[in-house]
């Protein structure tokens, strides 16, 4: 299944699928960053049917490299190359958005630290690609 289906894309102004860069910053991305990146700037409607304060709402089923995000840290986990990164509506088992990420490697001319990336793909096995600036 590929994007926001079962009616989640309407949380995101009927868009299925999303391709972004996450914005460069000093210490590395972690999940709780990547949320509230995703309310910020794609959230369009209902953020309470996805998140709750800092983190996702009850409900929402979180995998990161197909293993629950408990077992990772939860929201501190830090974005790592080729991270997949799913959420999942756990009621009435519609597949909320699917996230895969994979962190800039790349350090910028003046030897800056790694610039993080995240596309956006709707698809839980889709890469997401990083970029150099």
């Amino acid at each position: 299944m590929k994007g926001f289906r079962g009616g989640a894309e309407l949380l995101f102004d009927g868009v299925k699928d999303h391709h972004v860069t996450l914005p460069s910053q000093s210490e590395p991305w972690d999940v709780k960053q990547l949320l509230a990146w995703i309310r910020k700037n794609l959230l369009k409607e209902r953020p309470e049917l996805f998140v709750q304060g800092d983190s996702v709402r009850p409900g929402i089923l979180v995998l990161i490299n197909d293993a629950d995000w408990e077992l990772m840290g939860e929201l501190e986990y830090q974005l790592q190359d080729q991270d997949n990164i799913v959420f999942i509506s756990t009621l009435h088992g519609a597949q909320l958005s699917v996230t895969s990420v994979e962190r800039g490697l790349r350090q910028d001319r003046l030897g800056a630290l790694p610039v993080p990336s995240v596309r956006w793909m709707g698809s839980h096995r889709g890469p997401f690609r990083g970029h150099s600036v």
